[in-house]
C-alpha cells in the first residue's frame, strides 16, 4: 500500500526550521494511532479514540486489532450495533475468539442477550487470566437480569467475581468495579431481582432503537484530520468548492440547507463527509459531475453520513446520487430519491461496501437497468437497517458482490410501486438474506422477489441462505426465492403472507416456513408485521444454525423508518422478521 502524504498547515515550515525537518512531516503509523486510541479510552475519551481508530483503518483496513478496539470505543459511545459489526469484521480477518470475547459479551448485554452471554462465557476458568475478571463480571450481570436463574449459580458468579477482583486488580481492561459493589449490596438485601427490573429475557419492555445521536459540528477537530466546513456562512460555501481543495483524510462538514445544482468530483482518499446541524440536501436538478453522479468518488476508503441526494440525470440514463469508482465505501443515515440510480458502484475485487440506516426511494430511469442500489463486483456488500422502496422499473437492491449480507431491512414496492426484483444477486456468490421485511406490489414488473445467479446459472460454488424474513405479496404467481444456480439454497423460518406465492424455485432445502395468508400479525397490509398473541408463528421456527462461521440466528429487527433494535431471544425462535414479546 502506498503511503499517502498529508499537506502541512501554514505554521509547519517554521516549526521545521527549529525541529528536525525529517521528523516534522512524518505521519503517525497505525500502531502509534492505536496506542494513542487505547490511551484515550483509558482516559474515558471514547470519541477521541474513535477518530484515531478510523484514521488508522483508512490506512490498514484489514488490521483486526483496530476493529476490536474500535468496537470498545463504539460501546463506550452507546453504539452496540456498530460495535458488533466491528467485532464481526475482526473475526472475519482472523482474530481469535479469545481476543473479541470480552467486547462481544458487552454487545450481547446491550442487546438484551443475557442467555447468550452466559453460554458464551461458560466456565470462566477456560479463559486467559487477563480476561477472566471482565468475563466474570459480564456473566454475573447477565445472571442478575434473569429472575429465573438458579440462585446458587448466581451466588457462585458473584463469589467468582470477588475472588478474581482480589487477585487481578491491576488488569488494565477491567470495567468500573463500582458495578460489583452496587449489586453485591443488592444481593445481600435480597433486592437483586427488583433492582434489575427485567422480566424473563427482558421481554417486558420494548428494546431501545439503534438510532444515532444527531450530528452537530465538532468544536474541536477530530485528532489526525483536517476539517473543512461548508455552508452559506463559511469560506467554502458549496460542497464542490471543498472538493477542489480537499486533501487525503480530510473531514468535510456540510451545514444543513439545500445546495441546488451543486455536483462534485472527489479524487482524494480517506475522506469522511457528513452533514451537520440537520441534513443537507444536494438537489442537483438534473446536473451530474462527469456525466455520472452528484458526487463521483475516484478515491478509496470513503465514508458519507447524513446527506440527501436527489435529481441526478445523465445522457446514458444512470445519473447517480453517489457514483463510486474506488475501494471501500460506507454510507450511513442518508437519503437517495428521484435519481436515475441511488448508489452505483464499479468493480473493486478487494473492496467492501456498507450501507446502513439509509432510505432509497423512486430511483430509476424507467428502463429496468437503473436501480435504487446497484453494487458492482466487489468483495463484500452489507445492507442493514435501511428502507429501499419504489424503484422505478428497477430493483430495490442489486449486487454483484462476492459476499452479500442483506439484513434487517424493509425492501418494498409500497402501494403503487413498479419495481422488478426486490433483491437481485445476478452473480451468485455467498448471500445471507436475514430478518428483512419484504413486499411485492400489485404493479411490480417481475414475478420474483429474490433472484440468485440469474446471469451466472452454471455457478456451483457459494450459497444462498434466506432466513427469518417476512414477505407480503400483492402480486399473482410470485416466486419468493428464484435460485438459478447449481448451489443449494437454504430457505428457513420465513413467512409468506398476502396472496399465495411459490416459496422456492431451483435447488434448495426448506423448512419451518409459513405460507398461509393468515398469520395473526398486527396489520400486514400497513407493513406492521409484529405478531399478536394468537399468532401461529410464535415459537414455531427452528434454530437455523451457522453457515461456516456466519451465525444465522437473527440478532436484530428492522424498525421503521430506517433503523433497528435488538431482537429479543424468547424461548424458541419465532417465524419471520419479528419476535413476539407481548407489546
Amino acid at each position: 500500500m502506498l503511503t499517502r502524504r498529508r499537506s502541512l498547515p501554514s505554521w509547519a515550515p517554521h516549526a521545521c526550521l527549529v525541529l528536525l525537518l525529517a521528523a516534522c512531516g512524518q505521519k503517525q503509523t497505525p500502531q502509534e494511532l492505536l496506542q494513542r486510541a487505547e490511551a484515550r479510552l483509558a482516559a474515558n475519551d471514547a470519541a477521541g479514540a474513535q477518530s484515531l481508530l478510523i484514521e488508522a483503518l483508512t490506512r490498514t483496513p484489514n488490521d483486526a486489532r483496530l476493529h476490536i478496539v474500535l468496537a470498545r470505543a463504539d460501546l463506550a459511545l452507546g453504539n452496540p450495533v456498530t460495535a458488533q459489526g466491528s467485532l464481526q469484521r475482526a473475526l472475519e480477518l482472523g482474530a481469535p475468539k479469545e481476543e473479541v470475547v470480552g467486547e462481544l459479551t458487552r454487545v450481547l448485554l446491550a442487546a438484551g442477550e443475557q442467555r447468550r452471554v452466559i453460554d458464551l462465557v461458560g466456565d470462566v476458568g477456560q479463559w486467559s487470566q487477563p480476561r477472566r475478571l471482565l468475563l466474570a463480571l459480564s456473566k454475573a450481570e447477565a445472571a442478575l437480569a434473569l429472575p429465573d436463574y438458579d440462585p446458587r449459580e448466581l451466588t457462585k458468579s458473584f463469589v467468582n467475581v470477588f475472588r478474581l477482583r482480589s487477585t487481578a486488580q491491576a488488569d488494565g481492561a477491567i470495567a468500573d468495579l463500582a458495578w460489583f459493589d452496587r449489586y453485591t449490596e443488592a444481593l445481600r438485601s435480597k433486592q437483586v431481582r427488583v433492582e434489575a427490573g427485567y422480566q424473563h429475557f427482558a421481554c417486558n419492555r420494548e428494546p431501545e432503537v439503534t438510532e444515532k445521536a444527531p450530528l452537530t459540528a465538532a468544536p474541536v477537530p477530530p485528532s489526525g484530520r483536517r476539517v473543512l466546513r461548508v455552508g452559506p456562512g463559511q469560506q467554502l460555501r458549496r460542497p464542490s468548492e471543498a472538493a477542489r481543495v480537499a486533501r487525503d483524510n480530510d473531514l468535510i462538514e456540510i451545514e444543513a440547507g439545500t445546495y441546488v445544482g451543486d455536483v462534485a468530483l472527489w479524487t482524494q482518499n480517506g475522506l469522511l463527509l457528513r452533514g451537520v446541524n440537520g441534513r443537507p440536501h444536494l438537489d442537483s436538478q438534473g446536473h451530474v459531475a462527469q456525466e455520472q453522479g452528484i458526487w463521483v468518488f475516484r478515491g478509496n476508503d470513503i465514508a458519507v453520513e447524513n446527506i440527501e441526494f436527489s435529481g441526478a440525470r445523465s445522457r446514458d440514463r444512470n445519473g447517480s446520487g453517489i457514483r463510486f469508482l474506488g475501494r471501500n465505501l460506507t454510507v450511513r443515515d442518508s437519503f437517495f430519491h428521484d435519481n436515475e440510480d441511488g448508489v452505483l458502484t464499479w468493480n473493486a475485487p478487494d473492496g467492501d461496501i456498507l450501507i446502513e440506516r439509509s432510505v432509497f426511494a423512486h430511483n430509476g430511469a424507467g428502463d429496468g437497468q437503473s436501480h435504487n442500489i446497484y453494487i458492482g463486483k466487489i468483495r463484500t456488500f452489507t445492507l442493514r437497517f435501511s428502507h429501499s422502496h419504489d424503484s422505478v422499473s428497477g430493483h430495490e437492491v442489486k449486487s454483484r458482490a462476492r459476499i452479500n449480507r442483506i439484513e434487517y431491512n424493509r425492501l418494498t414496492d409500497e402501494d403503487d410501486g413498479n419495481s422488478s426484483y426486490l433483491i437481485d444477486l445476478p452473480e451468485g456468490g455467498y448471500a445471507y438474506v436475514v430478518g428483512n421485511v419484504l413486499e411485492k406490489g400489485a404493479r411490480a414488473e417481475n414475478p420474483n422477489a429474490i433472484a440468485f445467479a440469474s446471469e451466472n446459472r452454471d455457478v456451483q460454488g457459494g450459497g444462498l441462505w434466506v432466513i427469518n424474513n417476512t414477505f407480503y405479496n400483492r402480486y399473482l404467481d410470485v416466486t419468493f426465492v428464484a435460485n438459478r444456480s447449481k448451489a443449494v439454497a437454504q430457505v428457513v423460518n420465513n413467512v409468506l403472507a398476502g396472496a399465495p406465492a411459490f416459496l422456492l424455485k431451483g435447488p434448495g432445502t426448506e423448512h419451518s416456513n409459513f405460507g398461509r395468508p393468515g398469520a395473526s400479525m398486527a396489520d400486514p397490509a400497513a407493513y406492521d408485521f409484529r405478531l399478536t398473541s394468537a399468532s401461529q408463528l410464535i415459537d414455531a421456527a427452528t434454530d437455523p444454525g451457522n453457515a461456516d462461521s456466519m451465525p444465522l440466528w437473527p440478532q436484530f429487527e428492522y424498525v421503521h423508518p430506517a433503523s433497528g433494535r435488538a431482537r429479543q431471544r424468547v424461548a424458541a425462535l419465532d417465524v419471520g422478521a419479528y419476535e413476539f414479546c407481548g407489546w
